[in-house]
């Protein structure tokens, strides 16, 4: 027993000991590594250097070439923030001091506005335009484009139609019936007789030829065609057959639309019938 309790004590004593060695070996180690610190602290590398003037301008030349390329750098740094700062700046709205602005939209000086897209019409069909009227009679053929008897007959044709305009009735007879003579299927001959019938007052007469001169026509030119019925429509309207004056001058123009005459004396024809229907109600 007694035995035991020495060990005991012997073993309380050696680790007391040792704790007391480590506090005392930490306490060591600690002086140690703060006096380092402060030595390390107050070291200066380049104390105890000498340097030549020729080593300090050379030096300070190197710093200062370094610097200067350090600039550049920082100054292109400096306009690309200045651009990006222009670009982020905000657009100032459209001014509104104008009377006009005021009626258009607020927007932006980059954007443009599209034009409208042109209306296309699917099947759209041309308006054709009104034919242009005329009061000229329409005029002869061309001599060479006709047989050489027809040239003859139209040669006094032509004759006769200056006789007529000077009113020498006699003779423009004469040389309307050579012409007949010479070309009995030339329509110019009966067309111009009965024009001429029609100036004596010869109604009837001027009423015979026109018809032969629209059986002749009937192959032919529509202008003379319609120019005959138009004539005809002037005799019956002086004989006050207005019926059929009203029919030859609608026959005229269909034949020719261009025809100011036919169509003015239906114009007129249309006036004198209202006239009448006004002085004489049913």
């Amino acid at each position: 027993m007694a035995r035991i309790l020495t060990r005991g004590r012997m073993s309380i004593g050696a680790t007391a000991v040792g704790i007391a060695l480590l506090s005392l070996v930490s306490v060591g180690v600690d002086r140690l590594l703060a006096q380092t610190s402060s030595e390390d602290s107050q070291y200066d590398p380049f104390e105890g250097e000498e340097f030549t003037p020729e080593e300090e301008s050379a030096d300070g030349g190197r710093l200062r070439a370094e610097e200067l390329e350090e600039e550049p750098l920082a100054e292109e740094g400096n306009e690309e923030e200045e651009g990006r700062e222009q670009e982020r700046a905000p657009v100032m709205p459209r001014d509104f001091s104008t009377s006009d602005s005021l009626h258009l939209p607020e927007r932006f000086p980059e954007e443009e506005l599209e034009a409208p897209p042109v209306a296309i019409v699917p099947n759209a069909e041309s308006i054709e335009e009104p034919p242009v009227m005329s009061s000229e009679p329409p005029t002869l053929p061309v001599v060479n484009t006709l047989p050489p008897h027809e040239q003859l007959a139209l040669h006094f044709i032509e004759s006769g139609v200056e006789a007529l305009s000077r009113d020498d009735f006699e003779q423009a007879q004469e040389d309307f019936e050579q012409a007949l003579e010479i070309a009995p299927m030339q329509p110019f001959g009966y067309y111009f007789l009965g024009r001429l019938a029609f100036a004596r007052g010869e109604h009837k007469t001027a009423l015979v030829f026109l018809r032969k001169a629209d059986v002749v026509l009937a192959r032919g030119d529509q202008v003379w065609r319609g120019e005959a019925a138009r004539l005809r429509g002037a005799v019956y309207e002086d004989m006050r057959d207005y019926g059929r004056a009203h029919a030859a001058y609608r026959q005229s123009l269909q034949l020719t639309p261009t025809n100011l005459r036919a169509a003015s004396a239906l114009a007129r024809l249309a006036g004198e019938e209202q006239d009448t229907r006004a002085a004489f109600p049913r």
